[in-house]
């Protein structure tokens, strides 16, 4: 009885986990997609000046009012999404696979090579990531490029700590014993029978950095170090919309709450990949 509650317990968070996951999966499709057809979705040009029709509020022919230069707001954060949305992924992933590999070989290999990479690693870690974030855009350039950068560098020291401490517990473990008795060589070793059973934690991990790739996006945006115009980003749209804050909310709140959408989004998917990875 007591094991036929323990598998109905696990079904019922595997089948929540799958829930969590599909819904934040379609929602960010969906708000990727949108913003490959924003024009023609809203019927309006996001980069079309219109004078007299700015500051106007959320109405049946502008879903979120107009900015300062009489801007469809809605277009804009639609056409943002679509830089916004990639940059963010890329600034979780390439981190991630960094540190993985990193973390995978100080772990595996141990010796100078570990020690070398646990004291790079202590050493980007003495400084706060986001500080370290905004120095290197700041002598790189603003851009998508110098962000991706400055993501990579500060970022990658948790995952290569995270897959270090598994790898090295998963090493010392009978079936990757029996590998290396058998003869197979390390790569394969490590490759086949070690980093599969690591990757699961730092991949929920890797999807929960999304949230935090973008808040550093928009923030950098938000500051004048990201993305330039003419390109549009939702940090960059909250930044123009601030002066008028108090009587013409929406220029800064929609793409604000479009910033809240992704988040919940990505939080379903982590949570759900991480329900789905309980065992």
């Amino acid at each position: 009885m007591a094991l036929v509650q323990v598998l109905g317990r696990r079904r019922a968070r595997r089948g929540s986990g799958a829930t969590a996951l599909v819904t934040g999966a379609v929602l960010l499709t969906l708000l990727l997609a949108a913003s490959f057809a924003a024009g023609a979705l809203t019927g309006h040009d996001p980069a079309l000046t219109d004078l007299t029709a700015r500051f106007r509020p959320p109405t049946a022919e502008h879903w979120f009012g107009t900015d300062q230069l009489g801007r469809d707001v809605f277009a804009r954060v639609l056409v943002a999404a679509g830089t916004d949305l990639p940059l963010a992924l890329l600034g979780a992933a390439v981190p991630a696979v960094i540190g993985i590999v990193l973390g995978a070989l100080a772990g595996y290999a141990r010796g100078w090579i570990g020690t070398a990479v646990m004291r790079l690693a202590d050493l980007i870690q003495a400084f706060p990531s986001y500080i370290l974030l905004i120095v290197l855009v700041f002598l790189l350039g603003p851009g998508a490029g110098s962000f991706l950068v400055g993501a990579a560098v500060g970022a990658w020291v948790t995952y290569a700590r995270l897959v270090r401490g598994v790898v090295l517990r998963l090493r010392e473990l009978d079936y990757v014993r029996a590998a290396q008795a058998a003869g197979l060589g390390h790569t394969r070793v490590l490759l086949r029978h070690v980093l599969p059973n690591a990757l699961p934690q730092a991949v929920v991990y890797a999807a929960s950095d999304i949230v935090l790739a973008l808040s550093y996006l928009a923030a950098l945006s938000y500051l004048g170090l990201g993305i330039q115009a003419p390109g549009i980003e939702w940090g960059q749209m909250i930044a123009e919309g601030q002066p008028f804050l108090r009587n013409q909310w929406w220029v800064s709140v929609m793409p604000g709450l479009a910033i809240i959408l992704v988040g919940v989004a990505v939080r379903l998917i982590a949570g759900g990949l991480e329900r789905r990875l309980q065992r």
